[in-house]
């Protein structure tokens, strides 16, 4: 159809084409852009938001509750030993008292020969004395009370739902909590952007829709022309008067159009005009697809032909008319024509007999290519039968002559 009709349809197309493009590529932007940002939505992030700071996590929580759990869950072993340091190291004081004196006694060396090396121990039990109390008040904050492990087995269950979902430890939660909510303080600048696509959207598809609308109109003008030149041919070839029609359908948009263009034919008055597959059977089927040919092999010729037997059902005058019809084709593109009429084969330029025998119990294919004399033989057993009397030949040639 656009072929046929393609130098008034071919600029419109064109038009058409270039803006629904425009209007796929400001799509797959907004597809892109939601894609992009697809956690943009404001109710989502609030909801993350809220999901992660309803647990009140503390820097390194996780992390020092499962210390913690470690420790205390080990408690009674832990206090056998403890108690064991207590007893058998500072008991009654004397480890202590001991360091106490040292230190004192230490200080007399100062300003003499043991001075420096006087200093270097007093440093070594500052620090012993400094380790000692830090472990007593480690102790006493493990202290294994059964309630405290009930906590914090409680507080580390609930927080695997946070694990689950935003990070195993407490720092890629909390990192994720500072994403959401810088996403959040861009859910604005999204939000125009999404819009500004959306708008843009709905101008550029009034445009494809006008567009599509003008490519209708002339596409329509198009079959009015495309149809009553087939139905000449259709006619020419014995078929019925306007026998042939093209309806043009709305149907949703794509890069051809907003179009369903469909060939229709009605071969025998009263029928109702139907799709070319339903509408034509034998000589007729075969006539149509002539008529067919004619008109759009002008449009777009072929390379090269074939035609297997449309002569089917069909002699005398209509057997001419199909004849002239090939030979009109023949001027566009070359023809491959498989026939049993006298009027197609006197009508061809060259020819070549096809016969099947059958020898020895095989069946054989001979293909021969014939001369101009033989052409003319062959038409003349077309007109008369095996037996080719003088007025077949006379006839042939007449008939050579004719569609020559």
């Amino acid at each position: 159809m656009d072929e046929y009709y393609k130098d008034k349809i071919k600029p419109i197309k064109e038009e058409y084409q270039k803006e629904y493009k425009k209007l796929l590529e400001l799509k797959s932007s907004l597809k892109s852009l939601m894609e992009e940002n697809e956690e943009l939505d404001s109710d989502y992030l609030n909801f993350q938001i809220k999901e992660i700071e309803k647990y009140d996590l503390k820097e390194n929580e996780i992390e020092d509750l499962n210390e913690e759990y470690n420790a205390t869950k080990d408690y009674s072993k832990l206090k056998e030993k403890y108690d064991v340091f207590l007893t058998e190291t500072i008991k009654d004081g004397g480890l202590e008292e001991a360091l106490s004196t040292a230190i004192k006694n230490l200080h007399s060396f100062k300003e003499t020969v043991l001075d420096k090396e006087a200093k270097l121990c007093l440093e070594d039990i500052y620090s012993l004395q400094n380790n000692i109390s830090e472990l007593k008040t480690t102790f006493k904050a493990y202290s294994g009370d059964p309630r405290r492990l009930d906590y914090i087995n409680s507080r580390l269950f609930e927080l695997k739902g946070l694990q689950r979902k935003y990070g195993k430890t407490t720092s890629e939660i909390l990192n994720k909590l500072s994403e959401y909510k810088e996403k959040l303080s861009h859910i604005e600048s999204f939000t125009y952007e999404k819009e500004e696509l959306e708008n843009k959207i709905l101008i550029q598809e009034k445009e494809v829709v006008k567009r599509a609308s003008d490519l209708t109109k002339v596409r329509i003008e198009g079959s009015k022309k495309l149809a009553s030149s087939i139905s000449l041919e259709m006619s020419d070839l014995g078929l019925r008067k306007n026998g042939f029609s093209i309806s043009v359908e709305n149907t949703s948009l794509s890069y051809q159009g907003g179009d369903k263009v469909t060939f229709e034919v009605s071969l025998n008055e009263g029928l109702e005009k139907s799709s070319l597959k339903k509408a034509a059977s034998g000589g007729e089927a075969s006539r149509l697809m002539l008529a067919l040919k004619v008109v759009l092999n002008k449009v777009d010729p072929y390379s090269c032909l074939v035609f297997d037997e449309i002569d089917t059902g069909v002699s005398g005058k209509v057997a001419s008319l199909v004849a002239k019809k090939l030979k009109t084709i023949s001027l566009s593109s070359p023809l491959i024509v498989i026939s049993h009429l006298p009027q197609v084969v006197a009508s061809c330029l060259s020819g070549v007999s096809i016969k099947k025998t059958t020898k020895d119990k095989m069946t054989y294919t001979k293909a021969k290519v014939l001369s101009k004399d033989e052409i003319k033989e062959e038409v003349g057993k077309m007109l008369s039968g095996d037996s080719v009397t003088q007025a077949a030949l006379l006839q042939a040639e007449e008939l050579i002559k004719e569609y020559r």
